[in-house]
This record gives structure tokens, sequence and C-alpha cells, in this order.
């Protein structure tokens, strides 16, 4: 097996066997940190966080500046509600690579946390870096809406329906 077969199965949506897959690539002596990673999500989408947990750490300490792993530990340290520190995550993310779905992600926590300001901010960042980002168009929209600034909220949700007609929280606001 190679990992390019292991990445069609796990993107086919037969986890149980891309994690098989995985493992045995693992045994190999020099495991990447791609393999790691997706053996982590496997372990996150199966609700092992602690599993996922410690192969996110082990790509850390082969690669400290790796955003993908530091995301995927917010994402879990988020499902905890452990907010402050998926924020420091998403921030060193950040720091080595201003990748859209990190800014979202990050947006979300502020969001849920309450810190308005900050998720717009990230909101705003995510859509600097991906314009067609029906999904943070939406969520700016309502944050706008809910702050009571209905002209800017009409202008993103309105937006993100033009993006997107499959967005359907878009269309019920």
């Amino acid at each position: 097996m190679n990992i390019n077969e292991c990445k069609e199965l796990q993107l086919t949506g037969d986890l149980k066997r891309a994690e098989i897959c995985y493992r045995k690539l693992m045994k190999k002596e020099n495991v990447s940190s791609e393999v790691l990673c997706n053996l982590g999500i496997i372990c996150a989408k199966t609700e092992r966080e602690e599993e996922a947990t410690n192969l996110f750490k082990k790509i850390l300490n082969l690669e400290p500046n790796s955003s993908i792993a530091l995301n995927n530990l917010a994402l879990i340290l988020i499902k905890q509600q452990k907010y402050d520190e998926a924020i420091k995550n998403f921030l060193l993310a950040l720091k080595f690579n201003q990748h859209t779905k990190t800014h979202f992600n990050l947006a979300l926590v502020y969001e849920k946390i309450g810190k308005i300001n900050k998720a717009i901010h990230n909101y705003k960042a995510a859509l600097k870096i991906d314009s067609k980002n029906a999904e943070a168009m939406n969520n700016l929209g309502n944050l706008y809406y809910t702050s009571g600034n209905l002209e800017k909220a009409k202008k993103y949700l309105e937006l993100s329906i033009q993006t997107t007609s499959k967005l359907d929280s878009a269309f019920n606001n």
C-alpha cells in the first residue's frame, strides 16, 4: 500500500480501511507527517480526540511550524471547549500560513466566546484570501445583523447568495 491508496480510501469515506492503510505505512521506518496528519484526522472524526491530539503533537515535534497540525489540534480543543488554547493554536498556525480555513475557524471561536469584532476581522481576513467563501460571507452577514448593522448584513448575505445557492443558511436570514 502507498499513501495515495490510503488517501483515496479516506476521500471515499472508508475510514476504517484508510486507518488500517495508514497504520501499515506507519510501521515503515520514515513515517511522513502527512500520514500522521491524515490518521489524526480520522481519529478526530471517529471521536478519538486523545489519540488524534497525540498524533498532531507528534507532527509538531517533527515540524514545529506545521500550520495543518496546529489547526487540527485547535479544532479538537474547540470540541473540548478549551477556547483560549484553540485561539493560541490558530494564531500560531496563522504565523506560518495565512490560510482561509484557519481564519474562518478562528472567527468561529471568537464568535462563540462573544468577541464579535475579532470574529468580524477574521471572517474578513478569510474573504481576503478566498473572496468566494460564501460561508464566511453568510456568517459575517449574520454578525452584522445581530449587531444591528443591517446595511452591512444585507450586503454580505446577498453576496453569499450570489456566490452560491447551496448555502441554505443564507436564505434563512
